[in-house]
């Protein structure tokens, strides 16, 4: 891998044009355009051909919000409006956007998600480069955007993806856009209760970070106050430097604050909605066998934790990250939603956020590991079962593409 990158950087500097520094940029410029080569298709078919999608439902509100905000009345539209930011983006990019394109809103829509799936990729990127060659890096950045769970059991006249927890979607837009903040408020989250000080700047940075993620989506905020809780108990027992500032002005006070309003906002609405303690009525009015497609969900994580159990429990990041996901599986099986949001699975995006950062801590733990220098045995389970989420991810996008049918989403 080095030789490969050696002879780019040999042949690049013959041509007088550039010289070593540039490494990076062919590095990262590689990874983008593979990825936008990707990702382009399978998101140009959920604005444009799959026209029952989250994103044309997320894409008609920001219309409606920008055009004619007093038509939206209903608890659909109030309920979207708590978390508004991709929405925002959308409205700035279709006014910039309307000057040079027709029919803007739609391609205003698939712009903003793009960028934040491609922006996704070079997060991950930046931080596996880090410990791994660039090659081996981009691979695992942008199959990390692919993986799914290991779907062996998909019912015929179900969707696929019923009963698993999953890791990515391409459909719904907030999810795409939170990723790479989530990512953020976990690094930022490990790197405080691990005493590492941060600058004001870095600081104030965070809070823009947690305010944005809040209001993109707040599926992995509610999981990360009450895995910051446990964690800043845990090191006030143990008398261990935290950087508090950075956990209480960074993180905890500015999501605090925006849970609150988006909670009055929407079941302080007059609606009758409310939430339940409904212990698994979302997820088995959808799917049987849950037992075996959580696990199905979870392996690659689970053999990484277990193989290195020595080490992992003992690494911050491989904690909180199951901490996390812990909660997120508590939101995603035992709460729901009263009234006609009753089957909607709002909690669920819990569940598939705090899975997706555990699957980004368990391959920063890894790049970090000699494979070698463990059993075959264990290399061969770790190695085997990421294989099979990234198989499964491939399936799933390609399935996407030429089975979801427009009319009947769970074909």
């Amino acid at each position: 891998m080095s030789s490969f990158w050696g002879s780019v950087h040999l042949l690049v500097n013959m041509t007088g044009i550039l010289n070593i520094s540039n490494k990076k940029i062919i590095e990262y410029g590689s990874v983008l355009l593979i990825s936008l080569f990707i990702f382009s298709p399978i998101l140009y078919f959920y604005v444009y051909s799959y026209e029952i999608s989250d994103i044309n439902f997320h894409t008609e509100y920001a219309r409606m919000f920008f055009e004619s905000p007093q038509e939206i009345s209903n608890n659909f539209y109030i309920s979207i409006g708590s978390h508004p930011a991709w929405h925002w983006l959308v409205i700035i990019t279709h006014e910039i956007l309307k000057l040079f394109v027709e029919k803007s809103w739609k391609f205003s829509a698939f712009s903003v998600t793009i960028c934040f799936e491609l922006i996704t990729v070079l997060l991950l990127f930046w931080l596996i480069r880090k410990k791994l060659p660039a090659l081996l890096a981009g691979a695992l950045s942008i199959s990390m955007m692919i993986v799914q769970p290991i779907m062996i059991f998909a019912p015929l006249g179900h969707h696929l993806r019923l009963g698993y927890i999953w890791v990515n979607t391409y459909a719904n837009p907030t999810s795409i856009m939170l990723q790479p903040l989530a990512i953020l408020q976990f690094m930022f989250s490990t790197e405080a209760l691990s005493g590492k000080e941060s600058k004001w700047v870095k600081i104030l940075f965070a809070v823009f970070i947690s305010l944005t993620a809040v209001l993109t989506k707040p599926g992995y905020a509610i999981c990360m106050l009450p895995a910051l809780g446990f964690f800043i108990m845990l090191n006030i027992l143990k008398k261990k430097h935290t950087d508090w500032k950075m956990l209480f002005l960074g993180l905890i006070l500015p999501t605090i604050a925006i849970l609150i309003w988006q909670y009055l906002y929407v079941f302080g609405s007059g609606e009758e909605s409310n939430i339940l303690f409904a212990p698994f009525l979302v997820m088995s009015h959808y799917s049987s066998n849950l037992l075996i497609k959580f696990f199905l969900s979870i392996a690659f994580p689970f053999m990484v934790t277990i193989m290195y159990w020595k080490e992992s429990i003992k690494d911050i990041r491989i904690q909180f990250g199951w901490m996390g996901f812990g909660i997120g599986v508590i939101y995603t099986y035992l709460f729901a939603e009263s009234g006609w949001r009753l089957t909607s699975g709002n909690f669920l995006y819990s569940g598939v956020h705090s899975l997706f950062i555990l699957f980004v801590c368990c391959i920063l733990f890894l790049s970090e590991k000699k494979l070698l220098q463990i059993s075959k045995r264990a290399r061969w389970l770790i190695v085997s079962t990421g294989l099979l989420h990234i198989l499964f991810g491939i399936y799933f996008y390609f399935y996407s593409l030429t089975t979801i049918s427009p009319v009947n989403p769970f074909k």
